[in-house]
């Protein structure tokens, strides 16, 4: 593909509609003629070059054909090409697979929620769980009797210090409170411990995602199990064609072929001007419109005043006849387009280079594998038996260790349990044991520390009570899990299994995605190669054949020798002539696909999974820039092109005409980043889009700029000087009255 480098380019302003209407007659006019003459240049050429030994009748046997090279058909085995088109019309079958409902599958798998799981072994579930099994519970709640008893202790004191109280029986309410407070305190640590741990037992279990086995089975037996057995059907028969495609790729026969054959057909427009038919971009179909030429009343106005060419269609016409010994139902398949075969032979050819890329072996091995893992699973394990039913009674339990959980939460957010502070009391009873009777009697009723804390510890208790009630359900709990470790791991053993079957046809789809489809005109092409390539192929090496041709020629060339009409005139001029065409005949049709298709990939983008949405990124903007720097240059080019004068009925009123398609610049462009975002696009459910396939074509098309890059402004006037010489030296010249024809 031809490729301008540029940074992205960004307009401001909007670019008015490119209108085409009857303003361009008179460049059509010139484009037309341009091509017309530049035919008669080359064949002249021709005739010389073949005289000098620049250019061969095999040139002239490939090029008229529509192969750039004739030396590339060096690399071609007719005895392979047979199995080579068979090997495409394989390749063929393959990437048309229907994978619509694919799609939705391998989208619906994405959103499944089960991360991470493919770490989860059977013996990691039992280290996890193995972490709370006998779980100590009661050893949590050891100093409850402790609050409960200092709750008591401190009840009278919840409005103020009890006028009934003596100093004897306070002093020993103090006495209590002070050995006990400290295990309250540590009461309160043991719950926070107790919660840390609690949530950490949810949080692994959450890890094994048991707690979920009610959506994994509905999801299962409802859709996943289904849909599975579904995509295994509809895949299995591209599946073994695909097994033998592969194989079958790696047949170093059928891949030197395949890139022999690409070669054969592919054109560098950069080589261009080295091709001994330059004038003739059609092959036989030019030479064969040369033939009728003669007669053209602007051809003969310019070559030789408005007379008669019957001299030039003389010297030229053993070159014409030589075209119909090469047609043939076989060359006429040529008519599909040298650019159809080649976009046929490079899709099988790149698919190769893909898959390659992509160790199909691993991906073909794990659908395999899955395959079976399928059967199995559903054979064996069923999703309804009693390991279910055993897990899910387990899972039924965990409403009780949510609450629990919950209360312990609310406790440990409570306003009682952030004013408990043991160091209040630690302080208060700091100097305890130095005091007499009196002393402490006098301290304890002066404190408030005995009110607010008959409060705080009585909300603590009520709070703290009902949890110390639920302990044995939450040790059963624990106790349940960890003894139905074993039930645990195959359910998450099948849930691996499943997900792994999930991916393995995911990968499988996403390989037939990278598949390039083949469009009908293609298909035809495969077929039509499997009788031009050994057609031509034989022309070639055919030496005698070949020598008889230039025989032919050489009889009737001795007034076309000369060096006034030179491959730079028929170079310049092709490129000139080319340019033209692509602006009118080629650029708006680009511009009105890629602006069309843009817009129907944003849409069809927005249907689109996030995660796929991400692959593909920002990248289809290089598209929309793209179709706005073509409009421009098609605006730009439009005003000149419309400008323009007609072609005239002389060569100085026709090179000052045509001097003005200097005016046309080439715009600077970069496919190499749409191109990188169409191959993101393709990896994506809407990669397969015909959308994608007409970006990429638009895109093989813009090479023809190229050819404004390559014209050196100005060199046509003096060249087309030289053309008129000759053609007025050429006309003055009486005919050889033993030329015979």
């Amino acid at each position: 593909m031809f490729i301008l480098h540029s940074g992205n380019s960004n307009f401001t302003k909007e670019t008015a509609p490119v209108k085409r209407d009857d303003n361009l007659t008179s460049a059509k006019a010139l484009e037309k003629n341009a091509a017309t003459l530049n035919r008669v240049l080359n064949a002249i050429l021709f005739h010389n070059e073949l005289q000098n030994g620049s250019v061969t009748m095999k040139d002239f046997v490939a090029e008229s054909m529509g192969f750039q090279d004739a030396s590339r058909f060096d690399s071609i085995k007719t005895i392979h090409v047979q199995k080579t088109v068979k090997y495409m019309g394989l390749t063929d079958f393959i990437s048309n697979q229907t994978s619509g409902k694919l799609d939705e599958l391998v989208i619906g798998m994405r959103k499944l929620e089960m991360q991470n799981l493919s770490t989860l072994t059977s013996a990691k579930v039992a280290e996890i769980l193995s972490l709370f099994s006998n779980y100590a519970i009661d050893d949590k709640f050891r100093y409850w009797i402790d609050l409960d008893s200092i709750k008591d202790l401190l009840k009278p004191f919840q409005k103020g210090f009890p006028s009934s109280l003596d100093e004897k029986n306070a002093v020993n309410t103090f006495d209590k409170v002070d050995r006990e407070v400290v295990n309250v305190d540590a009461l309160l640590i043991e719950m926070k411990n107790l919660y840390n741990d609690v949530v950490a037992f949810e949080e692994k279990l959450n890890s094994t995602y048991i707690l979920n086995i009610e959506k994994f089975l509905q999801e299962t037996n409802t859709t996943d199990i289904p849909n599975l057995n579904n995509a295994f059907s509809s895949l299995n028969a591209s599946f073994d064609y695909f097994v033998s495609w592969w194989n079958v790729s790696n047949d170093e026969e059928i891949k030197n072929q395949l890139h022999a054959i690409m070669t054969l057909l592919g054109t560098n427009v950069s080589n261009f001007r080295k091709q001994a038919l330059v004038g003739f971009p059609n092959g036989l179909n030019d030479l064969e419109k040369l033939s009728g030429e003669f007669a053209d009343h602007w051809l003969m106005a310019v070559l030789n005043g408005g007379k008669t060419l019957d001299l030039l269609k003389k010297e030229l016409m053993p070159l014409l006849n030589i075209t119909k010994d090469l047609k043939s139902k076989e060359v006429a398949s040529i008519d599909l387009g040298r650019h159809v075969y080649f976009s046929a032979v490079r899709k099988v050819f790149n698919n190769v280079e893909i898959m390659n890329s992509k160790d199909p072996l691993s991906v073909l091995d794990a659908f395999s594998k899955a395959k079976n893992d399928l059967l199995q699973l559903q054979q064996t394990f069923g999703f309804d038996n009693s390991i279910v039913q055993e897990v899910k009674e387990v899972i039924r339990c965990h409403a009780d260790f949510t609450n629990f959980k919950d209360g312990l939460s609310e406790l440990l957010n409570s306003t009682e349990y952030s004013n408990f502070k043991i160091r209040e009391w630690k302080s208060f009873f700091q100097r305890w044991f130095e005091l007499n009777e009196k002393e402490k009697f006098k301290l304890g009723k002066e404190s408030p520390l005995f009110q607010s804390y008959s409060l705080i510890t009585s909300s603590l208790s009520d709070k703290i009570k009902p949890l110390e009630s639920k302990k044995k359900v939450v040790g059963e709990f624990f106790e349940k899990v960890t003894k139905k470790l074993s039930e645990i791991s195959k359910i998450v053993e099948a849930m691996q299994t499943l997900e792994s079957i999930k991916t393995a046809v995911e990968n499988y789809v996403q390989i037939l995605r990278n598949v390039s489809p083949i469009s009908e005109s293609e298909r035809k092409a495969f077929t039509h190669l499997n009788e031009l390539v050994p057609f031509v192929a034989n022309k070639l090496s055919d030496s005698e054949y070949i020598d008889s041709l230039k025989k032919k020629i050489n009889m009737f060339s001795n007034q076309m020798k000369t060096s006034l009409i030179s491959r730079e005139l028929t170079v310049q001029l092709a490129y000139s002539q080319q340019v033209m065409d692509f602006y009118i005949n080629h650029l708006k049709k680009i511009v009105e696909t890629l602006e069309s298709s843009g817009n129907k990939l944003k849409e069809k983008i927005e249907t689109l999974s996030s995660l796929e949405r991400q692959i593909v990124g920002a990248g289809l903007s290089n598209i929309t820039d793209l179709t706005t720097t073509l409009k421009t240059s098609s605006s730009d080019a439009y005003l000149i092109l419309s400008k323009m004068s007609g072609p005239g009925d002389n060569f100085n009123s026709f090179k000052k005409s045509l001097s003005a398609i200097y005016n046309v610049k080439a715009p600077t462009i970069d496919t190499a980043s749409i191109i990188s975002t169409l191959d993101k696009i393709k990896s994506t459910s809407i990669g397969r889009s015909q959308e994608v396939v007409d970006v990429e074509e638009s895109l093989d098309q813009l090479e023809l700029l190229q050819f404004a890059v390559m014209r050196k402004n100005g060199s046509l006037s003096s060249l087309i000087d030289n053309a008129e010489n000759f053609f007025t030296d050429f006309f003055k010249e009486p005919s050889d009255p033993d030329h015979n024809w």
